[in-house]
């Protein structure tokens, strides 16, 4: 398992493990096992390993235990019903005499919560972009109908009824549908396989029992691929073979409408002619003819460009999340002792390092909430900090932050309020600490560090209530060196200093370690959003580079017309390609517009999901200047190939064409 790479070790490999009165043993590996309640090693940067009662005893262990795990009766009890049977065991056992500091239920695993928000993204952007391939039919279809409105003529002038035509057009769509699910088919077969083995199991530590997709899943995509072009080509079908043979056969026009009555080419035609190029002028007309078949293009394109513009601008508000993280760890190692020292003693004995420039003592403890009704909530950790203390910058999400002279006041973070929603600033809570009972003024609430619920407040009033004062229990160092290997080394010469001179180290912990968490689910997430814009961006080129194909298509006698005038075939590329870049550059002005409050509602669910809080907005006006330049890109792309191909033909081959 992934516990054998992150030691190093193997079945049959003996680990030395240092306990903590210092004693070390050693133990051989028997086998591995997975635990699916916590993530892979590499994410917390631990693993956990399991041990036999006889090898408890050997490792010094007395026989009791310090986890209950609870499985309430029946097959697939509800939360509700675990939540009942979890509230009677441990009012039980604190009648008992013994403290229950905290209840974690499988389903509140850091693991589901990433999983959840993984497949939440996935589902949203999935059914967006089936909607946005429904467009690609629709364009597709009437194109067809369009160009091949003489034939529906003749075929009726046969005697070929409407139903008999709509029919052939309907089983044309249904053969894409075909065609689009054999294509999707090795696809659904291998990209899950390869999500989970190199993205999912790797980090979440799920193992799935089999890699066998469900037949109810082939079934769904059969459906899909039957109705989805059915459902989309039917309007175009029905509106395309209800004319009349008179009507088909006199070559009607089957577009929006005549090309220069709309508004916006009378204003361009009123413009003086020094401001608007001819070539230019033309190229705006002709993307206005269908107006229809533009507006679904535009709507691909814009949905597409809201989308990935808003990805990119949430990536900028996970980097500036997980940097009001590290505000409450300012730090680059801290020391957890086993007990309280002297203050003094352990920041003198730790500025004699070269390595240290600064220290600072903290106080740490847990604490549980009285709630009203009388019963005892999860113990929260407690933080006693010094006053204006320059390691933590809290991001205050209501109230206020901690003030020289408060007493009984303390700040609690976003996480503690998830789990007491009843809290709001100035009201008075009750906490038990150190096995006595205080009332507290909540004076503020704080964003998260993505490490789990805290409680902040005075050194002074801490250290009086827990009979400390004057001694600390956490010793936060400033080191020379902040790069992630110096951390990690500081931290284990720390252990041994302080080990060495007495002093009893129940662990340390380093400002990277704090950040591996944080980043490695933003990453995650992240990863999923770009692979989801990209399709979309590959969605919207497909659909403008239907349209233009489209366009060149039922345009080749006018092309013919203007070379026959004189056009040349670079002011034919160039007016092709003036079409494609104003269809890019309006979808990308709409879609920069709609992609501001999108980023927010993504930003403000993404984070809800994840951290119980919003995310910090960071929009990324970087992001949208290259997605334009890119977007530019793809329009030229699109364009070029249907510009290339018509100016090849001959005027004598286009002024035949039918």
């Amino acid at each position: 398992m992934a516990g054998e790479d992150f030691l190093g070790a193997g079945i049959g490999d003996t680990l030395t493990v240092e306990l903590s009165n210092g004693t070390q043993k050693e133990l051989t590996i028997s086998g591995t096992a997975q635990n699916a309640q916590v993530p892979a090693p590499r994410v917390f940067n631990s693993t956990y390993g399991f041990i036999s009662p006889e090898t408890a005893r050997y490792l010094g262990y007395d026989g009791t235990f310090t986890e209950l795990h609870i499985k309430a009766v029946g097959e697939d009890p509800d939360e509700a019903a675990v939540r009942v049977v979890v509230a009677d065991v441990t009012d039980q056992l604190n009648r008992s005499g013994r403290t229950v500091y905290n209840v974690t239920y499988a389903s509140e695993q850091f693991t589901q919560t990433l999983f959840d928000t993984i497949i939440l993204m996935l589902s949203a952007f999935s059914w967006m972009i089936l909607f946005l391939s429904g467009f690609l039919v629709i364009n597709t279809i009437s194109a067809l109908i369009t160009q091949q409105v003489q034939q529906i003529g003749i075929m009726k002038l046969v005697g070929a009824s409407r139903l008999q035509i709509a029919g052939m057009y309907l089983l044309l769509v249904e053969v894409y549908g075909a065609i689009a699910f054999l294509i999707s088919l090795p696809l659904t077969i291998f990209t899950p396989r390869f999500l989970m083995r190199n993205v999912v199991e790797p980090v979440m530590n799920i193992r799935p029992e089999s890699y066998a997709i469900p037949v109810w899943i082939f079934l769904v995509m059969i459906l899909i691929g039957a109705l989805l072009p059915l459902v989309a080509g039917l309007l175009p079908v029905l509106q395309g073979t209800r004319m009349t043979t008179q009507q088909a056969l006199s070559g009607v026009d089957l577009s929006d409408g005549a090309a220069g009555t709309g508004i916006f080419e009378q204003v361009l035609q009123r413009l003086p002619k020094r401001w608007v190029q001819r070539p230019f002028l033309l190229a705006f007309r002709n993307t206005l003819r269908h107006k229809s078949r533009l507006m679904r293009t535009l709507l691909v394109l814009i949905l597409g460009t809201t989308l990935f513009v808003a990805v990119l601008g949430v990536r900028k508000s996970m980097t500036a999340t997980q940097q009001e993280f590290t505000g409450y760890h300012q730090y680059d190692v801290s020391v957890q002792f086993s007990r309280p020292y002297r203050a003094g003693e352990i920041e003198q004995l730790a500025l004699e390092l070269p390595e240290v420039t600064a220290v600072e003592s903290w106080n740490t403890n847990t604490a549980s909430r009285i709630r009203p009704d009388g019963e005892e909530s999860n113990r929260y950790f407690v933080y006693g900090l010094p006053e204006e203390t320059p390691l933590v910058t809290p991001v205050m999400q209501e109230g206020r932050w901690l003030e020289p002279g408060d007493t009984y006041a303390v700040v609690i973070n976003v996480n503690v309020q998830n789990q007491e929603p009843d809290i709001q600033v100035g009201d008075r809570i009750t906490l038990n600490m150190v096995d006595r009972e205080q009332s507290w003024e909540v004076v503020g609430i704080v964003g998260t560090d993505a490490l789990g619920p805290n409680i902040y407040m005075n050194a002074a009033v801490y250290d009086y209530e827990t009979r400390t004062v004057g001694q600390a229990n956490s010793l936060q160092i400033i080191a020379t060196q902040h790069d992630d290997a110096f951390q990690d080394e500081l931290a284990a010469d720390l252990y041994e200093y302080f080990e060495a001179h007495g002093y009893k180290v129940s662990g340390t912990t380093t400002a990277a370690f704090i950040r591996t968490r944080p980043t490695t689910m933003f990453n995650i997430i992240t990863a999923f959003l770009i692979l989801m814009a990209l399709l979309l961006a590959a969605v919207g080129s497909l659909g403008l580079s239907t349209t233009m194909s489209i366009n060149m298509m039922e345009r080749i006698r006018e092309i013919g017309v203007l070379r026959a005038i004189g056009a040349s075939n670079a002011a034919i590329r160039k007016i092709v390609l003036l079409e494609g870049l104003v269809i890019g550059v309006l979808s990308w002005v709409i879609g920069v517009i709609l992609s501001y409050p999108t980023a927010i509602l993504i930003d403000d669910a993404l984070g809800m999901s994840l951290l119980k809080m919003p995310l910090t907005f960071q929009y990324n006006y970087l992001g949208a200047i290259i997605w334009l330049f890119a977007l530019l890109a793809l329009a030229v792309v699109a364009s070029l190939g249907p510009a290339q191909k018509v100016s090849k033909l001959t005027i004598r081959e286009v002024l035949a064409y039918e």
